[in-house]
Parts: structure tokens; C-alpha cells; sequence
């Protein structure tokens, strides 16, 4: 519980804006006037190297895994495991749908490869979604939204109390040893998280092949965005970040 709690708390420091308002802050408390330059000069470089969406746009082609092509699939595969991403949740207010954010692509690809018969079942796990949402299991979220458009009961597999890709992997290996399962597995999470994922479930003694899904890295980028810095590119380097950082902490851990 204390690893998952500092691990959300880590995620606040991860996030490149937070830097760039300390460099531009830090000048008017500290009294050295090469200080004060150098600070403001570190704040506004952060802001055009981080912001540029070429910068981590090739930073995330050199990191994501390679893609698998669905033409390639010729023998099903008996069971896809979803790896969740806190991309779905509930809100309140909206009582009668589910909130998706980024990564739902980890599902809907899943959903393509099972319509066009490449996954007889699917397995999903993921349950906390994050400190603020102890109640609001990720996966039975998915489970509801898969009901509301009918999705056979027979074919889908719920894991709601794995917080991190460790459980995930854990979890999981426990359901497909409670029902004995020898047959072929493929993993299914982001490209970007797909070798941490990996190394979680190799390690828990899952035998699979890998569906990355979910790719940030974009082909073909406008002119400007070259040039223009993109606020947005921040959090793109935020989830980056977050997994060369969490790769080396499991592997501290020994969940690697």
C-alpha cells in the first residue's frame, strides 16, 4: 500500500511544468544575481526543448515497442490480457456512463482483435485507478461498459485488485493457474509501456506474446510544431518519464 501511495505521490514531481515554474520562481528568492540568470535561463530552455512536439515525438518512436500487425495473427490466440491505465472511471454526476481518458486505445484495439476473431476471450486487470478513486475499481468499470453493448459474459475476465503493473501480473498468473490454463496468451498494453509490462509478467511466469497498442509517436507532425512550443507536450513527457523511472525502481524492487 505504501509503495502505491509514494508511487502516485512521485508522479507529481515527474511532471516537466512543475520544473519550469520552480526555475521561474526560484529567482525571486534567492538574493545571487548569476542565480537569478542562469535560473531563468534553465526555466525558459525547459519550456522550448520539453514543449517542442518533435523533441519527444522522436523520443517516444526510440522507446515504444515495435508494432505487431493484425494480418500477422494467423492462429488465434486464446486469451488477450488488457492491462488497465486508469482510463476508466465514473463521475457522480454522470451516474448512467463511463469517463474514458487517454489509453482507452488498449481496449478498443483489444475489442478489434476479438470482432475480427484473433482473441477467443478476454482478460482485463486493473482496479485502483489512483489515490482519489479507492472506490472506483477500473475494471468493473470496463466490465459495465462491455455489458452495455452486450459483450458474452463467457468471454470476459475480470481482475479489479491489481494497483500497478507488478499485481497486474501477479493477478493475473493466479486466475490462469486457478483454472489451468496452457493455452496462447497476448498482452495487451501501450507501446510505451509494453517493456516494463513484459518484464513484470515474464518474471511472474506468464508465458505470452506481446499487442502493443496505444502509440504516441506520430508520423507526420505540422510545420509549426517544430517551432511553437505545446503545453500539452509536458504530460506527454510526464508518462514518459514515468516509465524509464519506474523500470528502474521495479528492477530495484525485483518485480523485473
Amino acid at each position: 500500500m505504501m509503495f502505491h501511495f509514494f508511487s502516485k505521490i512521485l508522479s507529481f514531481f515527474l511532471y516537466p511544468f512543475y520544473w519550469i515554474v520552480f526555475f521561474l520562481i526560484l529567482p525571486f528568492v534567492i538574493k545571487s544575481k548569476k542565480m537569478k540568470i542562469l535560473c531563468r535561463c534553465i526555466g525558459i530552455s525547459l519550456f522550448f526543448i520539453l514543449g517542442n512536439r518533435g523533441i519527444i515525438n522522436l523520443a517516444y518512436k526510440a522507446y515504444e515497442s515495435k508494432p505487431v500487425y493484425q494480418n500477422t495473427i494467423l492462429t488465434p490466440y486464446d486469451y488477450g490480457v488488457i492491462l488497465g491505465g486508469g482510463f476508466a472511471h465514473k463521475q457522480k454526476y454522470l451516474p448512467d456512463r463511463i469517463i474514458f481518458k487517454d489509453h482507452i486505445n488498449r481496449l478498443t484495439e483489444a475489442m478489434e482483435l476479438y470482432a475480427s476473431g484473433k482473441i477467443k476471450k478476454i482478460i482485463f486487470t486493473g482496479g485502483i485507478g489512483g489515490l482519489t478513486r479507492i472506490k472506483d475499481l477500473e475494471a468493473n468499470d470496463v466490465k459495465e461498459f462491455l455489458e452495455e453493448l452486450k459483450w458474452p459474459d463467457s468471454s470476459l475476465i475480470i481482475e479489479n485488485k491489481s494497483r500497478n503493473t507488478y499485481e497486474n501480473a501477479i493477478f493475473t498468473k493466479a486466475i490462469l493457474d486457478s483454472i489451468g490454463f496452457q493455452g496462447k496468451i497476448l498482452l495487451i498494453t501501450s507501446a510505451a509501456h509494453m517493456p516494463r509490462a513484459e518484464r513484470c509478467f515474464k518474471k511472474a511466469g506468464v508465458h505470452f506474446d506481446v499487442y502493443p497498442a496505444d502509440y504516441q509517436y506520430r508520423e507526420q507532425l505540422d510545420y509549426l510544431e517544430y517551432i511553437l512550443p505545446n503545453i500539452a507536450c509536458f504530460y506527454d513527457w510526464e508518462q514518459l518519464i514515468k516509465e524509464w523511472i519506474g523500470t528502474q525502481v521495479y528492477s530495484w524492487k525485483g518485480y523485473l
